[in-house]
């Protein structure tokens, strides 16, 4: 006799973490990167803002390095100074000590610009969703109670708004579940 297929599996989600995923469902919408990132802790998010940064100056210090003369004051093969050079020019930065010298060097500070263009935008972005995201302020009592209303008996609980605003147009589903003896 076979087993008939589970209807829930766990996954291993980021950070270790157990997922329940219905069987049907598209798996994909729990591992929502842009989700993760407006959900993150603060100290998360800007470690993982850090980290893209660096990320991106390591990338472009490396192929800075690949031309060794490519940058002037800079000294030939120094990873440091090419980091560095990378830095100021990801941040649009251009103290005026070093500068591309060559046709090689110039055109990876051209992608690098337009890099860092896209990079502060990106940044901005994320930053003012994460600032302008709503969260609901809504506390209920621990108590629910069942009495007349209308002369019906109605399950009732309180809902309170913990901000000074209104609150428009708020609906709201309650489910009851229970173990019935037939």
């Amino acid at each position: 006799m076979s087993e008939a297929p589970r209807p829930i599996s766990l996954v291993r989600g980021a950070r270790g973490k157990r997922i329940a995923v219905i069987k049907g469902q598209d798996s994909g919408r729990f591992f929502d990167f842009y989700h993760g990132i407006l959900t993150a802790s603060w100290p998360g998010f800007v470690a993982q803002l850090a980290m893209l940064f660096l990320t991106v100056n390591l990338a472009f210090a490396t192929l800075y390095v690949i031309d060794r003369g490519g940058i002037t004051n800079a000294r030939p093969g120094s990873f440091a100074d090419a980091f560095f050079f990378s830095v100021q020019t990801l941040g649009t930065l251009g103290y005026g000590v070093m500068a591309p010298r060559t046709l090689y060097a110039n055109l990876l500070v051209t992608a690098e610009s337009f890099t860092g263009i896209l990079i502060i935008a990106l940044f901005t972005g994320i930053i003012f969703a994460r600032f302008s995201r709503p969260f609901a302020r809504l506390v209920f009592s621990k108590v629910a109670v069942v009495a007349q209303f209308d002369g019906v008996p109605t399950l009732m609980f309180r809902a309170a708004n913990q901000r000074g605003n209104s609150i428009l147009d708020a609906s709201v589903n309650v489910s009851l579940a229970g173990n019935y003896v037939t």
